[in-house]
């Protein structure tokens, strides 16, 4: 009877997710060639598809096609001006989807729960901590009231998507932003008393009922995380002056 009840903690640790997170933002911003941006890009899809974030996937792949498309087109237009701003935009978000990725993973499969324990097993301050929890369940609960605030401009037949926000941008300002503003001052102070409630600012060891370590699969996922990442930033300088590559970093 006085046995310890345990639940099953979410795979992969959280702390793994924050590392693959920040090594791909940190290679998003490093990487200088095509090739190793769209290494980054694939490694990220199938990290989505092995935690059963299949149609997002999808979503970024096609992206990823479109983006190609447009820059073969303009390639076929001819107008050196249109090639070199089209050549920078797509680099652009070339580099921003796998970190849009990284971040979609995180904010879907990381437990705040979990995620306190995990950090605070690292000895990691609540100076940090909680600011870092909160803001995990800040962001997702923004976008849903964004959500709410679009279905009611929706009903009310005002501008909604993106064309008819170019067309109105003060009454979109007016009608979007301004209750979006008002209610994120409600969260706030709603997430405030949702803290205090949870003892996030006690001084006592918190506990938990879900059993959050390491485990081998864990530290094999950062294994691989890092040694991909310096592979990429070793292979880089020579990719660029492998010849039969040429045709691909232009």
């Amino acid at each position: 009877m006085n046995s310890r009840i345990t639940f099953k903690a979410a795979a992969p640790d959280p702390r793994v997710l924050l590392l693959v997170s920040s090594v791909t933002c940190t290679l998003c911003f490093v990487l200088n060639h095509r090739f190793s941006l769209m290494v980054v890009f694939i490694l990220m899809a199938v990290s989505m598809v092995l935690l059963k974030m299949t149609k997002p996937a999808l979503r970024f792949i096609l992206a990823y096609g479109v983006l190609v498309s447009l820059e073969q087109l303009t390639l076929l237009i001819g107008v050196k001006e249109i090639q070199v701003a089209a050549a920078v935009v797509v680099v652009f978000l070339w580099r921003f989807l796998p970190v849009m990725m990284a971040g979609l993973m995180v904010v879907t499969r990381i437990r705040i729960n979990e995620l306190i324990i995990a950090l605070e097993h690292m000895h990691v301050p609540n100076q940090i901590n909680i600011p870092l929890t909160i803001a995990f369940r800040y962001l997702p609960t923004v976008y849903q009231e964004l959500g709410c605030i679009r279905d009611n401009l929706k009903l009310r037949n005002l501008p909604v998507t993106p064309w008819q926000i170019l067309c109105q941008p003060i009454t979109a300002v007016e009608q979007l932003l301004v209750p979006l503003l008002m209610r994120s001052v409600h969260l706030a102070d709603e997430l405030a008393a949702t803290a205090l409630c949870k003892g996030l600012t006690a001084y006592n060891k918190r506990t938990s009922a879900s059993d959050v370590h390491f485990r081998r699969r864990d530290w094999a996922l950062c294994t691989v995380c890092i040694l991909v990442a310096a592979i990429l930033l070793a292979g880089e300088e020579s990719l660029k002056q492998n010849r039969n590559w040429g045709w691909y970093f232009g």
